[in-house]
């Protein structure tokens, strides 16, 4: 799926322009235990915006947890974002995307600044309309609709934004993205532990407005195949919610 729209990029750049206060630090204290000394060197081995996920890749797991501190983590993140909406392979060259967004949880990005919040929140709204615009692809199972909204999850409480932004607009790419959500077989173990946001998912798929959004696709639509898939969709909000766990 491609990410990097030209919302999504200036969304980036703003990520560079808020976050160029925090310097490189001299040592970006990881654990020794954990991790080399030539691994931390590799964070200072290219300037910022040269550095690769070759170099990141260990850091944007253990960001936070072993390694650094949040003003060491604010220093990396307008990269990190923009090697996540650019590589081919995010979760193979980086590090999975959950895993990526849930730094701003650790780091208590609601408490930053309102200029950094809102440049996360901008990158975050950009992302998941990149999403909604594209049709997903069967095959594309690392990066599926529910990958992307249990990546924002890790980071927002509340995903209501985004939630009531999947019903907006008169497109069938975003009923194609209702449709293939609901049909795939959930199972996203990224979701433990996000029982709020998780809840009110559950809540918000079995509202009218998804099923008057489904309904609509069923009479938009002419292709028989797609006409049984959204129907599919539809059925599948009579039946017991799954788990995601």
């Amino acid at each position: 799926m491609k990410l990097a729209t030209p919302e999504v990029l200036a969304a980036v750049e703003d990520l560079y322009r808020v976050f160029a206060i925090y310097p490189l630090p001299g040592w970006t204290d990881p654990c020794l235990h954990c991790h080399s000394e030539n691994e931390e060197r590799q964070l200072r081995a290219f300037p910022l915006r040269e550095l690769g996920s070759e170099q990141l890749r260990y850091y944007a797991g253990d960001a936070l947890l072993v390694w650094g501190d949040e003003a060491t983590f604010k220093h990396f993140l307008p990269r990190l974002f923009e090697l996540y909406v650019t590589v081919s392979q995010p979760s193979l060259e980086l590090t999975d995307p959950e895993i990526l967004f849930s730094k701003f949880r650790h780091g208590k990005w609601h408490l930053w600044p309102e200029e950094e919040i809102n440049a996360v929140r901008r990158l975050t709204h950009a992302i998941w309309h990149a999403v909604l615009e594209n049709q997903p692809d069967p095959d594309d199972a690392p990066y599926d609709i529910d990958c992307y909204l249990c990546s924002i999850a890790q980071a927002e409480d509340d995903l209501e934004p985004y939630l009531q932004e999947w019903l907006m607009g008169d497109d069938l790419e975003r009923c194609f993205a209702l449709s293939s959500f609901l049909l795939a077989s959930s199972g996203n173990a990224f979701w433990e532990g996000r029982d709020v946001p998780y809840q009110q998912l559950k809540n918000w798929l079995r509202s009218e407005q998804v099923r008057q959004k489904l309904s609509w696709a069923i009479r938009r639509v002419y292709a028989p195949e797609l006409k049984e898939e959204f129907k599919a969709a539809l059925a599948t909000l009579s039946q017991p919610a799954p788990s995601a766990r």
